[in-house]
């Protein structure tokens, strides 16, 4: 058993080895989708042919009227209704897209647990530089070889067209999120009675690798 253990570890450290070291292999006419097919971020820009997901036209590009810094975001779709209520009498008919504790709620609290679904919106947008960089980096971006690090890319998520596991990893540790943030946190962990203990949290931080007029070079 030790063995056979031993050598499935070693196929496996391979293999992830194998994928760090493979280089970024987008073609130009995947890359040349971006902003067509693709949004500039890399998300398919069309909806469902059901509806359910409108296309991307280009998110909301202003603050909400009468919002101020420091403000929770006010709702900018207050005429929106509930297209549908899913609650205990109906949620195994929705089974394939509830988690399996969402389902377990509404089976520990078939009385008051339910869901509101309201239309989808795509309303994220991004500085045009952003989009610009996101473009770039597509063609540019490479891993190191170990894996452990990314080269030629700037600002935003490197791989918009992501091929492996890694590109995700990457994407996600640095997309754009602005350039700095202040913000406090209340975290909590309910217990079934109803008890929990606040945790605040107290967050001020720069992303230096999103900031305006950083390149490739000085990231």
């Amino acid at each position: 058993m030790l063995k056979r253990e031993m050598t499935l570890g070693i196929v496996v450290v391979v293999a992830v080895c194998l994928l760090a070291a493979a280089p970024a292999a987008v073609s130009p006419d995947d890359v040349s989708q971006l902003g067509k097919k693709l949004t500039p971020m890399g998300a398919i820009q069309a909806g469902t042919d059901s509806g359910t997901i409108p296309p991307w036209e280009g998110g909301i590009k202003a603050p909400i009227p009468g919002w101020k810094s420091g403000q929770h975001s006010p709702d900018p779709f207050p005429e929106d209704k509930p297209l549908y209520r899913v609650d205990s009498s109906n949620y195994e008919d929705y089974a394939q897209f509830l988690s399996a504790g969402q389902m377990a709620m509404f089976q520990r609290y078939p009385d008051s647990w339910y869901m509101d679904v309201y239309p989808s919106r795509r309303t994220v947008a991004y500085p045009e530089d952003i989009y610009a960089a996101s473009v770039e980096n597509a063609s540019t971006a490479s891993l190191t070889p170990d894996g452990n690090g990314v080269n030629n890319c700037r600002r935003t998520s490197p791989f918009p067209i992501p091929e492996n596991g890694l590109h995700g990893i990457w994407n996600h540790m640095l997309r754009y999120r602005g350039e700095s943030i202040q913000r406090t946190i209340g975290q909590v962990a309910p217990r079934p009675d109803g008890a929990y203990t606040m945790v605040r949290i107290e967050e001020q931080v720069l992303w230096r690798y999103n900031r305006e007029g950083m390149t490739s070079a000085n990231s």
